[in-house]
C-alpha cells in the first residue's frame, strides 16, 4: 500500500507469495522382501516449476530425479535411509528420511493349535504369516506333503 503524503492516494492490494514447494504426501518407510520392487512417491504442490534430488545416506542419487524413486530387484546394498529433496525457484524443501528393509523373515502370527476329532470328521487347522510378498503355505504330516 502506498500513501502519498498531501492527497492520501492509496494503491491496489497485492498478494506476496513465498515460493517454497509443500508436500501433499510424504514417502513412507519400506519393508521388502530380496528381489522384489520397491517404489517411493512424494506428492509436492507448488506455483513454480521444480526439479527432484534424491539422496541415499546425504548422497546424491544421480538418476534419481523425479517424484518417483523406482527399486527393482532389491537386495541388501539398497537398504539404507533415502530422503527427497524439492526445489523450486527461491527455496528447498527436504521430505522426512525413509527407511528400505529388505526382509526375508515370515513371521508366523497365528500357530495351528492341536484338535481331537472322532474319525471321518472334517477338521480345520488355521494359521496365520506375514512377509513382505507373497506367501504359500505347504501342509505336511510328518515330512509328508499333504494337499489341499
Amino acid at each position: 500500500m502506498i500513501i502519498a503524503s498531501r492527497d492520501s492516494v492509496l494503491s491496489t492490494t497485492v498478494k506476496l507469495e513465498i515460493l517454497k514447494p509443500i508436500f501433499i504426501k510424504k514417502p513412507t518407510n519400506l519393508l521388502q522382501c530380496p528381489a522384489s520392487k520397491a517404489v517411493c512417491k512424494i506428492m509436492v504442490i507448488s506455483n513454480t516449476n521444480m526439479t527432484y534430488q534424491c539422496y541415499k545416506r546425504g548422497i546424491l542419487i544421480p538418476s534419481a530425479n523425479k517424484d518417483l524413486l523406482v527399486f527393482n530387484n532389491i537386495y541388501n546394498f539398497d537398504t539404507g535411509f533415502y530422503y527427497p529433496k524439492v526445489i523450486g525457484k527461491c527455496n528447498f524443501t527436504l521430505s522426512d528420511t525413509v527407511k528400505l528393509t529388505i526382509n526375508s523373515t515370515t513371521i508366523i502370527t497365528l500357530q495351528p493349535q492341536a484338535i481331537s476329532k472322532c474319525k471321518n470328521t472334517l477338521v480345520i487347522f488355521k494359521i496365520t504369516a506375514i512377509r513382505p510378498g507373497k506367501l504359500s503355505y505347504q501342509l505336511k504330516k510328518g515330512n509328508t506333503n499333504l494337499i489341499g
